[in-house]
């Protein structure tokens, strides 16, 4: 009996990881439309605050940054040559328990003397904190 018990415990918690993160699909969308809206703002404040404490930035042409004072910087100097952002989700999956890896693709209007949009990949791997909410633990940008 204990066998079959551990047997089907597991299979509903193979089951269910995908679920969970198909669910939290929107919920991510939902935040990175936040994070967008917040840097179109120039509201960077906004924006480091769904990142956790000693989280990772990691964008093209760029030395990788630590932590939230590093992170603001660096996304108050990308904001000084990036406007109109948006981020579109592409797919969530389930890492493990409170934790997720999405790709995406970010649309953006560049400084560089061009009128056409810019797009870059990017994958961000988020982590649900004690309070519920998710958290950015990495944050990595590669350009198409």
């Amino acid at each position: 009996m204990t066998n079959r018990f551990a047997f089907l415990a597991s299979m509903t918690l193979a089951t269910a990881s995908p679920f969970a993160a198909q669910a939290a699909g929107p919920d991510i969308q939902a935040l990175e439309a936040q994070w967008a809206g917040a840097f179109n703002a120039g509201d960077i404040d906004h924006v480091v605050e769904l990142y956790v404490a000693d989280a990772w930035l990691v964008v093209p042409g760029a030395t990788p940054v630590k932590g939230k004072a590093a992170i603001k910087a660096a996304l108050a100097q990308m904001a000084r040559h990036v406007t109109k952002m948006d981020l579109r989700t592409q797919s969530v999956q389930a890492l493990g328990a409170g934790v997720l890896v999405e790709n995406g693709v970010a649309s953006f209007d560049a400084d560089d003397g061009t009128a056409n949009p810019k797009r870059s990949n990017y994958q961000v791997i988020w982590k649900r904190d004690r309070q519920g909410h998710w958290r950015i633990v990495r944050d990595v940008v590669s350009p198409l």
